[in-house]
């Protein structure tokens, strides 16, 4: 094999490994990220809460942010976004109810 032509070839992979990336970089994420907000003064999420959370692939957790954007009148209350576009999920107070609102997200 020629010097000339193992520089083709490294050339030509380089750049399919180049082309490769730009593509799978640009398919759209299938599942994408979400946000729980955790309004609850009183107890953080337990270890067995956070287990099943991780079944749910909910990828941010916020405990008591300050936002005015929702009105909270009873405790505990979780709040699942969008994380991008802060789109709202969902709003419960019953923690079995998360999981069933993630698989909702398209």
């Amino acid at each position: 094999m020629k010097l000339g032509d193992t520089r083709k070839t490294l050339l030509f992979a380089s750049i399919l490994a180049v082309l490769g990336f730009i593509v799978f970089a640009a398919i759209p994420d299938s599942n994408p990220s979400t946000t729980l907000y955790v309004f609850n003064p009183h107890a953080d999420l337990t270890r067995e809460q956070l287990e099943q959370l991780n079944g749910a692939r909910i990828d941010i957790i916020s405990y008591n942010p300050p936002m005015e954007t929702f009105k909270i009148t009873s405790f505990p209350t979780y709040v699942l976004v969008k994380t991008e576009t802060q789109e709202l999920v969902g709003i419960t107070n019953d923690f079995a109810e998360l999981a069933k609102m993630r698989k909702t997200i398209k």
